[in-house]
């Protein structure tokens, strides 16, 4: 097992960066921290896990030799390091300062402890500030080695109430898998591991919000994996999963707070052998603004074939008095062994105050690569619905496990959204990537890439990257910092964070026109500059002015137009008085003028940190531009135009789906004065991108257009312009979209409120599900054989769209028996605990749940579909009968009333052609009251147009029952299987209909024949044979000879005198 790479998912709040041309993070190290020096034989990985506080930086060094006298000869036990920032001075944190402990024999728990190669330090977790508690993991702890068990590798945690002083406050220990009696557990006669391979720690996550921390233990219960929750303990707690190991009552009486671990058992929710769930731990608010509802995340990167899953759940009471999760959500992977959920991320990266999930997995590979890795950004949609997820990558050809470690950063740059790092300390000596959040989600291109400051070695593998600590401002200047581990070279790196600020441009005019006659024009430049910085409130800034560069119809002396200037938060201004110089042709075109400004001193490649200097995003924009016009054929200076704006072909609803884009035409009319450099501004509520941008266009910003009308020409009085605009509908979502236009030109305006146009588009959604299979079991007839028949089936459903379908639960109603109307005995047919339903999507078996008048059933047998969803806190209620005992019971008489039961009327038009109705029984659920029926229910997320669920399924049917039923008048029995689609965000249904049905299957009482096709064949032959036969006879007879015929005709003509005159007569 990997476990370097291991407990780097361990940090599940850490993050990974990536820095491109060095934006606001030092492009080198602030604060460089070494190992100190100890008696090491290799690498201590030194920087494997890391957390930076405001005022020390916390290494974990799992493979360190300890130098405490009660530990120098265990070997690399691990050690946590304090490293101040002030001094550059790391010493060694102690959580445990206590040897190997041979601990006195008990019936109940191994209390024995070895830690050795235990890896103390693999993983941490804690808040930002040294009052805040800290917590340290060594997932390889073990208890005892001579156990009849084995190896017992429960893993052990230490959490401190704080970490002001030299040494860790108020240790307490964490260790709640020692029980005897949990070590291995009995399933069906076979004895397999339970808590002896836990690996508790793992993965840890300290929940900032509560007084509670969660550990990933991957390998409990057969490495299906869990999770541990330790918490204060609420006193209406019923002693649920906990071990009487963490209780304190020394602490307890000081804090007047007790502590208990809860110890989730994957069987509860039917977990997977060797999914190692719990690989990567987090939590969350998701529910949106001030939720107080705490879900959590953990993955299981080996589940569903290897392509991983991720689970969004609760943790909810049974009514056994024991814990269990319940899915709210399922995040899957895309590509098999990718190690989907390596590292986990909870963090609101789009501002829209609703969590959102990030899930990194660094082994995704590029076609004729491996393991160069990809981060999944799932954005919360609301109602614990999300996106499709966006896939972020670096591009490289390379393996570098892009993902091994992500962090969340704050808000980094104090733009108002939540930035992230990812890590790929396999790309070359290392690498870290920076990424900005933004209005929509995650950007995709890296705001900052951080490269080692070492050179790589093949020998020892630096792995910079591998610790990520979380954003935190330890400097005090507003601005986030950051803290890299390098462990292949015993060393950690510290990042400060440089201020923004955003330089701001403005041109103006006092001629807001030119006249044609005019040879003076002033034009006022204007900057300012803008920052959240308390620090940093001025930058010297290089301006370059250009004066209409194209046409050069402004001239001003060329040794005034470049400058340097310091900016402040006041706006300062320089005044030009610039030469005109006009010819008629280039009256319709306006003169341009640009100004172009930058940050005078950049940031230098070097260790030491500038505490004067500031960085602008590299996103700003870094020039500002005005257009002025010529003015003609207005009674004044200024022209004064009625531009009036209207909008054509919006249509609304809009159904989700139905078309790949939306396209708007847009007619202005000038019932003024001229109107000069016309010009349309087009935005969408939702920054709906355009599939085309036309040539007069150009983007100001993101998702929004300006458009310049008539070809730059002046509008006329009554004249029109029109201009047409394209909208990417392809992935639209939410409820409406607000498309808002605005025209204007750089004239005065009579009547502005016509000059703007919104128009709202409602959006609907509606899918067409086509339900269709088959049998494949060959038609039934009692004339085979009587006795237990098993039968199958396979079925598609299809969404035929248009729209997606965010969410639809499938419920297939399954009759099992009849039930006798007056003695309420049932005749069972099918079997439930041989009924093998499989239903697959997009190569994925969904989770099945059985139910029965409201209640989970769990079937008795283990041939059960692999996607069976079983509740364990219900009770089981599995169906059984005693056939013989049944069958004796049951008269004639009510064999005769099944079988001439009413015949629904939906049931006989569906089959109404295929078989003969009035002789025929049919078994269904079909509001029903004496019919025993089972439901199958699953769910499917993000049903896509064109795709398709694929169903398998198979039941056992009892023919001797069957041939009691059918009655001399009944020939056939029609077993139905009833399927019923939902839309759970859609309670009335009117967004969704269904079309088609399961496959029927039906038994015949007797053979049904039917004629063999050699029949056919040989029937055309002999009318063939006869025909020529024919043929040939008229021909000796000379029917076919020229005078013969034209004897005929004669006849012919002979009789129609006698025929005219027998009429007259």
């Amino acid at each position: 097992m990997n476990y370097y790479g291991l407990f780097v998912a361990i940090l599940n709040l850490s993050v990974c960066f990536i820095v491109i041309n060095a934006f606001n993070l030092s492009p080198k190290p602030n604060i460089i921290f070494k190992l100190p020096t100890i008696n090491q034989k290799q690498s201590s990985y030194f920087g494997l896990s890391v957390i930076l506080r405001d005022s020390s930086v916390y290494v974990g060094a799992p493979r360190a030799q300890s130098t405490l006298q009660s530990q120098l000869s265990i070997d690399e036990p691990g050690v946590i390091f304090k490293c101040v920032l002030k001094t550059g001075r790391c010493t060694p944190f102690n959580f445990d300062t206590k040897g190997d402990i041979a601990a006195e024999p008990n019936d109940y728990t191994w209390d024995s402890e070895n830690k050795e190669h235990q890896w103390l330090g693999a993983s941490m977790d804690g808040g930002p500030h040294e009052k805040d508690r800290m917590v340290v993991c060594a997932p390889r702890f073990f208890a005892n080695s001579t156990s009849p068990e084995g190896y017992l590798m429960h893993g052990i945690c230490y959490v401190a109430a704080n970490t002001i002083g030299d040494q860790p406050s108020e240790v307490r220990k964490i260790s709640p898998l020692r029980l005897k009696r949990d070590q291995t557990r009995e399933i069906n006669g076979m004895y397999y591991f339970y808590n002896a391979y836990a690996q508790m720690g793992f993965s840890v996550h300290n929940v900032e919000s509560k007084d509670e921390i969660i550990f990933g233990a991957p390998g409990l219960a057969t490495w299906k994996g869990s999770m541990v929750r330790y918490r204060e303990k609420d006193y209406k707690d019923q002693d649920v999963s906990r071990s009487r190991r963490d209780t304190h009552r020394s602490i307890r009486k000081r804090e007047l707070k007790e502590y208990i671990s809860d110890v989730l058992q994957p069987e509860l929710w039917a977990q997977p052998n060797d999914t190692y769930f719990g690989y990567s731990v987090t939590s969350g608010y998701f529910h949106g603004p001030n939720s107080t509802k705490l879900l959590y995340l953990a993955s299981a990167p080996q589940s569903d074939a290897k392509d991983g899953e991720v689970y969004l759940f609760s943790i909810e009471p049974t009514r056994y008095s024991t814990l269990t999760i319940t899915k709210q959500y399922v995040f899957e992977g895309t590509q098999f062994g990718e190690y989907f959920g390596y590292s986990l991320l909870a963090e609101d990266i789009n501002g829209d105050n609703f969590t959102d999930v990030i899930v990194s997995a660094p082994n995704y590979y590029i076609t004729n690569s491996y393991e160069n890795g990809a981060v999944y950004v799932f954005l919360n949609l609301g109602q614990v619905s999300f996106s499709q997820p966006i896939k972020v990558t670096t591009g490289k050809l390379t393996r570098e496990r892009f993902g091994t470690t992500v962090t969340k950063l704050g808000d980094i740059n104090l733009d108002g959204y939540n930035d992230i790092a990812v890590s790929a300390p396999f790309s070359g000596s290392g690498t870290v990537y920076i990424y900005l959040g933004g209005p929509n989600g995650l950007r995709l291109k890296p705001s900052q890439i951080i490269q080692s400051p070492n050179p790589f070695s093949a020998v020892n593998q630096p792995m910079f990257g591998f610790g990520l600590s979380k954003g935190v401002d330890f400097d005090s200047n507003g601005y986030n910092d950051l803290a890299i581990g390098e462990p292949g070279l015993d060393a950690t790196y510290v990042y400060r964070s440089y201020p923004v600020v955003k330089i701001i441009g403005t041109i103006d005019s006092p001629s807001r026109q030119i006249q044609i006659d005019q040879n003076k024009v002033q034009i006022k430049i204007c900057w300012s500059l803008q920052t959240r910085s308390k620090n940093v409130t001025a930058q010297e800034v290089n301006f370059s002015v250009k004066f209409d560069p194209i046409l050069k119809r402004l001239q001003v002396p060329t040794t005034d137009t470049t400058f340097k200037a310091v900016a402040k938060a006041q706006t300062q201004c320089k005044i030009y008085d610039a030469t005109v110089k006009v010819s008629l042709r280039d009256i319709f075109r306006p003169v341009e003028i640009d100004l172009y400004y930058s940050l005078a001193n950049s940031i230098q490649n070097v260790n030491a940190f500038c505490e004067t200097c500031a960085v602008a995003d590299p996103e700003d924009p870094k020039f500002v531009s005005q257009k002025i016009a010529f003015m003609t054929g207005c009674k004044n200076e200024t022209c004064v135009a009625n531009l009036k704006l209207k909008s054509l072909g919006i249509k609304s609803p809009f159904i989700l789906g139905s078309k790949d884009n939306i396209i708007v035409k847009y007619i202005i009319r000038n019932e003024g004065e001229n109107a000069y450099l016309p010009q349309i501004n087009i935005t969408s509520s939702n920054n709906m991108p355009f599939t085309r941008i036309p040539s007069a266009c150009s983007l100001l910003r993101v998702a929004t257009l300006q458009c310049n009308l008539n070809d730059y020409r002046p509008l006329g009085n009554m004249q029109t312009a029109s201009i047409e605009i394209s909208f990417d509908s392809s992935n639209l979502q939410g409820t409406k979209a607000v498309i808002r236009a605005q025209v204007f030109s750089v004239g005065n305006e009579s009547n502005p409120i016509d000059n703007v146009v919104e128009d709202v588009i409602l959006f609907t959604e509606f899918s067409q599900v086509e339900v269709s299979g088959e049998p494949l079991t060959p038609s039934i007839s009692l004339e085979d054989g009587l006795g237990f028949k098993k039968i199958k089936n396979q079925a598609e459903i299809r969404n035929l769209g248009p729209s997606l379908v965010k969410q639809m639960e499938v419920t297939l109603q399954i009759p099992l028996a009849y039930i006798i109307p007056k003695s309420h005995i049932e005749l069972p047919l099918i079997d439930f605990n041989n009924i093998t339903l499989v239903a697959q999507y997009n190569n994925r078996n969904l989770d099945i749940t059985y139910k029965q008048n409201g209640s989970i059933l769990i079937p008795t047998l283990t041939a059960r579909s692999a996607a069976t969803q079983v509740d364990s806190s219900k009770s089981p209620k599995p169906i059984t009968a005693n056939k013989d005992h049944t069958l004796k019971s049951i008269s004639s008489q009510d064999y005769d009333s099944i079988a001439k039961r009413p015949v629904d009327t939906e049931i006989a038009k569906e089959l109404s052609g295929t078989v003969p109705i009035n002789r025929t029984v049919f078994f269904n659920c079909y509001e029903n009251s004496d019919v025993k029926c089972v439901e199958a229910i699953f769910t499917v997320t993000h049903f896509q147009r064109e795709a398709s669920i694929n169903i398998s399924f198979s039941y056992t049917l009892d023919l001797d029952i069957v041939n009691k039923i059918l009655i001399p008048e009944k020939d056939f029995f029609v077993v139905t299987t009833l399927v019923e689609l939902s839309r759970l965000d859609d309670l009335k249904g009117t967004t969704i209909q269904m079309s088609g049905g399961f496959p029927n299957n039906t038994i015949s009482k007797h053979h049904l024949y039917s004629t063999p096709i050699w029949v056919y064949i040989v029937s055309a032959i002999g009318g063939l044979l006869i025909l020529l036969g024919i043929t040939y006879g008229m021909h000796k007879l000379g029917f076919f000879k020229r005078d013969k015929l034209q004897e005929l005709q004669a006849a012919k003509h002979e009789t129609q005198p006698l025929n005219q005159e027998a009429s007259e007569t």
